[in-house]
C-alpha cells in the first residue's frame, strides 16, 4: 500500500442527513444509490474518467452514500470551494480498490489492472458418454471459484461452445445448457468464462448422442430337472443360501463371454426376495434413438471353475425375451440348449436395464441325492456328542421316508437301512438290518416310506439310492459339493455335509429305544370317603428302567392336598456314628406339581436327634409326599455309618398353626395308613442299590423295621405316603399320578385311582294341617311361589348344605353317610305369602323327629340315620291369613276388645305381640279390654316384655265403662292461651286453645317447636267444627328425644291419611322415627283409612306415632300391607309417651291458683304413676 498527494484547485463540502460534512474532490469515486442506479458515482463523472479511467454515475443532492456500518446516509447539499487543496489517496496492493474514508466507502481510484476468471469445470455427460434416453443433452458445469478483475467493471458470462463454435452466452448464475443433437452423431464441448476485458476455457469433452441397452439374467442349476426356475434354492454361484446376500457368494466362477472371449459381466447383484443373483453386461449402444434394435452375438457362458465335466454344454439351455413394450407386458422370445448363444436382437423398450433377459439353465451331472425324515416328538430329542438322537418308546413303531432326486431321468432305487450305533464314538456295528427298499424307481425322483420297530438303544437309521453310475453310500451328499460354507455349518437351515442334524434334509437319523416306568399300584387304597374334608393317606411307587428319575404329579378331581403355606416336617432320629463323620438326613417334599423341594442337610449327632425344616409353599401350591434321605452312607470291615428313624411329623403352620396333620411312626408295620417305602441307593429313584424295587414293612428282606424305628444301612430315602383331604361334598374322585420323567425320556403311563363317598339326601314335603289334628290329618300342600325361595337346611352343626323348597317339595343334598342329623330349619315365608304358617308336626321317613318352636323341627333321632339310607321328612303347618295388624310400644291399650290376626314371625326386630318393645331394657306394657283380647295365631300374645292382658268385664270387681272419658266435657280451661304461638313455638306447661281450621294449617306446615323447659308437654285444645286432617307428616323439630310433646285434646275426628307413612320397609323396625309426634285425645274417631286394592296390587305402608291415642268412640287401624308384607310387619305402631301423666299432674299440682288448670283432672283415678 502506498498514497498518492496530487494538489486540487477547488472540492465540496458535502452534508450529510447526520450533520457529517465531507470534504470531497469532484473526480474522486464514492458509492452511493438512488431509486433508480446503485454503483460508484462522483460529482464530476467526466473529471474521474480523466482522472483514474474509471466510468462512473453523477452523485446529486437526496441521493444516499454507503457508510461503514452498512447504513445509507442522505445527501441534505453541497458547495463548492474553490480553493487549492493539497489530496492524500490510497494505493492498494492486488486487486484491492476500496476502503473507508470518514467513514464512507470510497475507491482509490488507482493501481487497477484486468485479470483472467477461474476456468470451469465440466460435470456432465462425462467425457466420451454414449448412452442417452433423449438427443436434448443438458450440458453441466459448476461455477468458476474467481472471476477475475475487469478495472472498467466486470461483465460476467459463461459462453458455451459445441464442435468449437459459440452456441450460447448465459449469465454468471447459469451453470447448464440443454443442447439438441441428432441421433447417432458424436460432438464436442466446452465452456468459456469471461469478464468483459479477460476469458477462460475449460477442458473439451465429447459424446455420442446415442441410445443404450444391457443383458441382464440368472445362471441357476435345476435341481429337479424340471425345467423350471424354483427360486432362492436353485440359483447358481454354488448354491446361495436363504440370509445371505448374494454378492458375497457371486464371484468370477462364473462367467459371461462376448464373442471375442472377453467377459461382459459388470456385475452381479441380489435382487429383491427370494435371491435372484442376476448377472448385469457391460452398456451396448443401440446406434440410434430409443427404440432401435440391434443383434448382438455371440455370447457364452462358463460354468464354475470351468468344470465342463460336472456342467456339461449338453447339459444347459438358454432363454431369451425381450420387451417390446414399458411394464414389458409384450416380449419377443427365443431359446436353445447349449451354453452359447450366437446371435440375440436387443432393445429398451422396457428401459435400459430390463429389455432384455438371457437366462442360463444348467444341470449338475451328479450322482442321485439321497435323504431321510423323520417327525421327532417335540422335546424327545438330544444331542451326543454333537449328534443329534431321537428318542422313541421300545418297540413303538417308527415312520421315516427315504427321498432320492438325480439330475437325469434315470434313478433306480431307493431304501432305509438300519444299524446298531454308538453316538459318542460314532461308530455303527452289526447286525445291518435293511428297513425296505422301493426298486421301482424312475426318473428324476423317487422316494419310499417304511416304519421301523424301534429297538431298545442306539440306531441310526440311513437312507440309500442308485441309479445308472453310482450309489449313494451313507453320510455322502452331493448337494454339499462347492460350497464350502456349506461344508463348514455355517449356512443354517440346508443340510451338512458331516451328517449330524436332523432337520428334515438328513443324510441319516439316530434313535434311542427306551423303555417306560410301570404303573405301580396305590398302597392302602381306599374305596370311599364317608366324611367332609376326611384326611386320608396312601402311597404309590414306579420306577424308569432306563435309571432316570421318576418325579410325581399329582392331580385331583375333588378334594385337595392340606399341607400349604409353611409346612414343617420334624424328623426324630438317631446317628450312628461311623468313619470319622456322623450321618447326614436330607428332607425333600414334593408339590402338587412335581417339583421335588430340598430342605439344607442335618447331622444327626446324637441319638435320639430331632432335625425341623419348614417349606414355605408359593400361594396355590401344596406338599402331597416327604421324604427322607440318608445321604452320606459310609462303612468299611469294622465301621458301618447309619441312621434311624423314629417318628416323622408334619406340621402345616396355617391350618391352624403348628397343627401336627400327620405323625408317621415307620417301624408300625400293623398301622398300613402309615406304611413307607425303603429306597436304597441313590436318594429315592423307584430302584435300590441292587437293582430290585424298594420294599416296605410288609416285604422285609433286612430286618430293617425295627420295633420302635426303621434301621436305615444304606444310602437312599424313606417315601412316606401322600396326604389327600376329601371335599366337602360327597361324590366320585378321582386321584391321578402322573409320572414325569425328565426330558428327552418319556413320562410313565398315568397312575388313576377311584374314591367314591356316597351321597344321602334329605327330602320331603311342606303341608297345612288343620287345627284339632293331632295327628297331623286332612293334609293340603303348600306350594310356595314366593321369591326368593324359602330355604330349608339341617340345623345340625356344623352347617350342612342348604336346599330351596320349590313347589310343595324340598331336598338337601348332598350329604355325607356320617352327617350327623338332628333338626331341620326353614329360613324364608313359605306358600304365595296370602299366608303365614306355624309348625305342628313332622312325619318322617328312617327318622322320627318332633315339632319344636319356631320354624325347626328338633330332636330327630336317631342322629346317625343317614348312614343306612336317604332320610324322608314331611312338615306340617297350621295356616293362618296374614290379615293386617298393629302394635303397642312400650306402652298399655285399654279397649272394649282387641283382636289383630299378628303374624307369628314377624321380621325387622318386631315380635308377635300386641305390645312390643324398643330396647332390652324397655318395660313393656299390659293390655285391659272390656270383652276380648285375641291376637289369634298360636304363639302370638299381648305383651313382649313385662305384662299381660286383662278382661275386665270377666274379672267381678271392674267394670270397663271409663268414668272419665264419659264425663270429661273437652272443654278448654281458663289459662288457655288463645291461637297458635308465634313461631310454632310451644312451651311446655301451657295450655292453648286453637280452632280446627288454624291446626289444620299448622299441621301443613309438618312440623312444630318446643319451649321451656327440656322435658314435658304442652296441652293444645282445637275446638269449633270441622276434621282434623293429617295429610303429612308432624313432628317436632327439637323435642330430642321424645322427651317434649303436645297433647291435642278435641272433639273433633281426626283423620290421618294413607300418604303419612313411612319411607321404606326396608328401614321399617321398632326404632324407626315417628311421622305424627303428638297425643291424641278426641270424643270422636279416629281413622287411618286404607288404600288398599288387591286386584291393581296397591298396598298401604306403615305409619308410627309416638304419643297416646285415645277415643271415647272407635279408633279405626284400617291399613293393609298386603298378605306378604302383614307377614313381617304392623301396619300402625303407637309408641307410648310414658311421662304424659306425670307431667299432667304436676302441672296441676303446681298451678294453684288456677283451678284445673289443664282441663284435664280427674277425681277418679285409673292409673297410678310415679315420678321417674
Amino acid at each position: 500500500m502506498e498514497v498518492e498527494n496530487p494538489l486540487r484547485q477547488g472540492y465540496y463540502k458535502v452534508t450529510l442527513d447526520d450533520q457529517t460534512v465531507l470534504d470531497v474532490t469532484s473526480e474522486h469515486p464514492l458509492f452511493f444509490k438512488n431509486d433508480t442506479y446503485s454503483g460508484w458515482g462522483a460529482f464530476s463523472p467526466e473529471m474521474a474518467y480523466l482522472d483514474s479511467g474509471i466510468q462512473v454515475a453523477l452523485i446529486k443532492k437526496g441521493d444516499y452514500l454507503l457508510r461503514e456500518d452498512r447504513t445509507w446516509s442522505q445527501i441534505l447539499g453541497y458547495t463548492y470551494v474553490e480553493q487549492g487543496l493539497q489530496t492524500y489517496n490510497l494505493i492498494l496492493d492486488g486487486d484491492e480498490h476500496t476502503y473507508f474514508a470518514n467513514k464512507v466507502y470510497a475507491h482509490n481510484k488507482n493501481g487497477c489492472s484486468d485479470s483472467n476468471p477461474a476456468a470451469p469445470v465440466l460435470v456432465s455427460p462425462p467425457d466420451t458418454t454414449t448412452c442417452f434416453t433423449s438427443n436434448t443433452i443438458t450440458l453441466d458445469w459448476n461455477a468458476v471459484s474467481s472471476w477475475g478483475t475487469n478495472c472498467g467493471g466486470n461483465t460476467n458470462t459463461y459462453k458455451v461452445y459445441v464442435d468449437g463454435a459459440e452456441v450460447a452466452s448465459v449469465s454468471d448464475s447459469v451453470t447448464s445448457y440443454d443442447y439438441t443433437g441428432s441421433w447417432n452423431t458424436s460432438h464436442t464441448w466446452y465452456i468459456k468464462a469471461s469478464n468483459g476485458a479477460r476469458t477462460t476455457d475449460s477442458p473439451t469433452w465429447g459424446f455420442t448422442v446415442d441410445s443404450c441397452s444391457r443383458i441382464v439374467g440368472r445362471v441357476w442349476e435345476d435341481l429337479n430337472s424340471d425345467n423350471t426356475y424354483s427360486g432362492y434354492t436353485e440359483v447358481m454361484s454354488d448354491n446361495v443360501a436363504p440370509g445371505n446376500t448374494c454378492a458375497p457368494l457371486v464371484n468370477g466362477s462364473i462367467d459371461f463371454l462376448n464373442g471375442s472371449g472377453t467377459s461382459i459381466v459388470g456385475g452381479w447383484e441380489c435382487n429383491s426376495w427370494p435371491a435372484q443373483a442376476y448377472y448385469w453386461s457391460w452398456d451396448y449402444d443401440l446406434n440410434g434413438a430409443p427404440g432401435t434394435l440391434r443383434t448382438v452375438g455371440p455370447h457364452s457362458f462358463v460354468p464354475p471353475s470351468n468344470d465342463t465335466t460336472l456342467f456339461p454344454c449338453a447339459y444347459a439351455s438358454w432363454t431369451f425375451s425381450r420387451c417390446t413394450n414399458l411394464g414389458c407386458t409384450n416380449t419377443a422370445n427365443s431359446s436353445g440348449t447349449t451354453c452359447v448363444v450366437n446371435s440375440i436382437t436387443i432393445g429398451n423398450d422396457n428401459g435400459e436395464d430390463w429389455s432384455n433377459h438371457l437366462h442360463m439353465r444348467w444341470e449338475k451331472n451328479r450322482p442321485p441325492l439321497a435323504t431321510i425324515t423323520s417327525v421327532p416328538q417335540v422335546g424327545h430329542t438330544t444331542t451326543v456328542n454333537g449328534q443329534p438322537v431321537n428318542y422313541y418308546i421300545t418297540g413303538s413303531s417308527q415312520s421315516f421316508t427315504a427321498s432320492a432326486t438325480d439330475t437325469r431321468a434315470n434313478l433306480t432305487s431307493v431304501g432305509i437301512g438300519m444299524r446298531p450305533f454308538n453316538p459318542t464314538t460314532r461308530v455303527v456295528s452289526d447286525p445291518f438290518t435293511s428297513v425296505g427298499v422301493n426298486n421301482s424307481c424312475s426318473g428324476t425322483t423317487c422316494s419310499a416310506t417304511y416304519s421301523s420297530a424301534v429297538p431298545a438303544g442306539y440306531s441310526v437309521y440311513y437312507s440309500t439310492a442308485q441309479d445308472e453310475y453310482a450309489n449313494v453310500t451313507p453320510g455322502v451328499s452331493n448337494r454339499c459339493n462347492g460350497n464350502p460354507q456349506v461344508n463348514q455349518g455355517i449356512v443354517t437351515d440346508w443340510a451338512d455335509c458331516d451328517p449330524t442334524w436332523t432337520d428334515g434334509y438328513q443324510d441319516e437319523t439316530v434313535t434311542r429305544g427306551v423303555e417306560l416306568p410301570a404303573c405301580a399300584p396305590f398302597q392302602n387304597w381306599p374305596t370311599e370317603f364317608i366324611a367332609a374334608n376326611q384326611l386320608m393317606t396312601f402311597s404309590s411307587n414306579a420306577k424308569h428302567p432306563n435309571g432316570a428319575r421318576v418325579d410325581y404329579d399329582y392331580d385331583v378331581t375333588c378334594g385337595d392336598f392340606p399341607l400349604t403355606g409353611a409346612v414343617t416336617v420334624e424328623v426324630t432320629a438317631g446317628g450312628v456314628y461311623g468313619l470319622g463323620d456322623w450321618p447326614d438326613i436330607r428332607v425333600y417334599a414334593t408339590t402338587d406339581l412335581g417339583q421335588r423341594l430340598a430342605s439344607t442337610i442335618g447331622e444327626i449327632n446324637s441319638d435320639p436327634d430331632t432335625f425341623t425344616y419348614t417349606f414355605n409353599l408359593a400361594a396355590g401350591r401344596s406338599i402331597t409326599m416327604v421324604e427322607v434321605a440318608f445321604i452320606n452312607d459310609a462303612s468299611n470291615a469294622t465301621e458301618d455309618r447309619n441312621v434311624k428313624i423314629y417318628n416323622v411329623e408334619v406340621r402345616n403352620n396355617l391350618a391352624p398353626p403348628n397343627d401336627i396333620l400327620y405323625a408317621f411312626q415307620p417301624h408300625d408295620g400293623t398301622d398300613v395308613t402309615r406304611r413307607v417305602y425303603y429306597d436304597t441307593g441313590t436318594y429315592f429313584d423307584g430302584r435300590n442299590n441292587d437293582g430290585t424295587d424298594p420294599y416296605t414293612v410288609v416285604n422285609d428282606p433286612n430286618d430293617t423295621f425295627k420295633t420302635d424305628h426303621v434301621m436305615m444301612y444304606y444310602g437312599g430315602a424313606l417315601r412316606f405316603p401322600m396326604m389327600w383331604r376329601g371335599p366337602a361334598a360327597p361324590g366320585s374322585c378321582d386321584i391321578t399320578l402322573n409320572q414325569n420323567v425328565p426330558l428327552p425320556y418319556y413320562n410313565g403311563p398315568v397312575c388313576t385311582g377311584s374314591l367314591i363317598g356316597v351321597a344321602r339326601t334329605i327330602t320331603g314335603h311342606t303341608y297345612e294341617t288343620q287345627t284339632g289334628y293331632p295327628t297331623c290329618g286332612s293334609l293340603i300342600s303348600i306350594n310356595n311361589t314366593l321369591n326368593p325361595i324359602a330355604q330349608i337346611f339341617n340345623g345340625a352343626t356344623p352347617l350342612l348344605p342348604t336346599g330351596t323348597v320349590s313347589g310343595d317339595s324340598f331336598s338337601i343334598t348332598p350329604l355325607f353317610r356320617s352327617t350327623i342329623f338332628d333338626s331341620i330349619c326353614i329360613n324364608g315365608i313359605l306358600g304365595d305369602g296370602t299366608k303365614g304358617y306355624v309348625l305342628q308336626c313332622v312325619n318322617g321317613t328312617g327318622v322320627t323327629c318332633t315339632a319344636g318352636s319356631g320354624a325347626c323341627a328338633v330332636n330327630c333321632t336317631p342322629t346317625n340315620a343317614l348312614d343306612a339310607s336317604d332320610i324322608n321328612i314331611d312338615l306340617l303347618y297350621l295356616g293362618f291369613d296374614n290379615e293386617k295388624w298393629f302394635t303397642f310400644l312400650d306402652g298399655d291399650f285399654y279397649s272394649s276388645g282387641v283382636v289383630a290376626d299378628i303374624t307369628t314371625d314377624p321380621g325387622d326386630n318386631f315380635t308377635s305381640n300386641f305390645i312390643n318393645t324398643q330396647t332390652n331394657t324397655a318395660i313393656g306394657g299390659f293390655g285391659f279390654a272390656g270383652t276380648v283380647i285375641d291376637p289369634q295365631r298360636v304363639g302370638s300374645g299381648v305383651s313382649e316384655s313385662g305384662g299381660f292382658g286383662q278382661q275386665l268385664n270377666v274379672t267381678g270387681i271392674h267394670d270397663f265403662e271409663d268414668d272419665w272419658f264419659n264425663n270429661f266435657g273437652f272443654e278448654p280451661p281458663a289459662s288457655a292461651t288463645t291461637g297458635v304461638p308465634g313461631g310454632n313455638v310451644f312451651q311446655t306447661g301451657s295450655v292453648y286453645n286453637i280452632t280446627v281450621s288454624d291446626f289444620n294449617t299448622l299441621l301443613t306446615g309438618g312440623s312444630y317447636l318446643m319451649g321451656g323447659n327440656v322435658t314435658g308437654v304442652a296441652v293444645v285444645y282445637v275446638t269449633g267444627g270441622g276434621d282434623i286432617n293429617i295429610n303429612n307428616s308432624f313432628t317436632c323439630g327439637n323435642c330430642g328425644a321424645q322427651n317434649r310433646i303436645i297433647l291435642v285434646v278435641t272433639e273433633s275426628p281426626v283423620n290421618v291419611d294413607a300418604s303419612v307413612a313411612v319411607p321404606s320397609l326396608a328401614t321399617y323396625s321398632v326404632s324407626s322415627a315417628p311421622q305424627i309426634h303428638m297425643g291424641i285425645v278426641t270424643s270422636s274417631n279416629v281413622e287411618f283409612p286404607s288404600v288398599y286394592d288387591w286386584p291393581t296390587q296397591t298396598f298401604d305402608m306403615p305409619v308410627v306415632i309416638t304419643g297416646p291415642v285415645l277415643s271415647r268412640s272407635i279408633i279405626n287401624f284400617d291399613r293393609n300391607l298386603g298378605f306378604l308384607n302383614n307377614y313381617s310387619f304392623p301396619a300402625e305402631m303407637i309408641r307410648y309417651y310414658s311421662r304424659m301423666v306425670y307431667w299432667l299432674t304436676r302441672y296441676e299440682v303446681t298451678n294453684t291458683g288456677s283451678y284445673n288448670f289443664t282441663g284435664l283432672a280427674t277425681y277418679d283415678v285409673q292409673w297410678v304413676y310415679s315420678e321417674p
